[in-house]
């Protein structure tokens, strides 16, 4: 019998999916790892990268950026070490050809 799971997983962000440039709704990230699971397709080349995805926490008007990609489309998980509990809202920037979609989690 395998070992049970160490960890859990909590929903912050549930899977949104939408076209071009977008901003999700504001979610809580606690302390711990938390993670940004992101998928996007493109069908024109644009300058600068296809897609791009930028965080803000609340009461902030500075974006930072999250993650940078220039192929025309992808796939992956990004991981986070987050040291206080933060509100955060992504900005997805993207061509209006773009499909993406995003999904946080926590791990616990």
């Amino acid at each position: 019998m395998p070992p049970a799971a160490s960890s859990s997983e909590i929903v912050l962000l549930p899977a949104e999916a939408h076209a071009g440039s977008w901003t999700t709704s504001r979610f809580t990230v606690g302390i711990g790892i938390w993670e940004l699971a992101y998928q996007y397709q493109c069908t024109e080349v644009r300058e600068g990268p296809a897609f791009q995805v930028l965080s803000a926490s609340s009461g902030s008007t500075a974006l930072g950026e999250v993650l940078e990609r220039y192929p025309l489309s992808g796939s992956g998980i990004e991981r986070f070490q987050q040291n206080v509990p933060v509100d955060l809202t992504l900005q997805v920037e993207a061509d209006e050809s773009c499909t993406s979609s995003l999904k946080a989690i926590e791990q616990h």
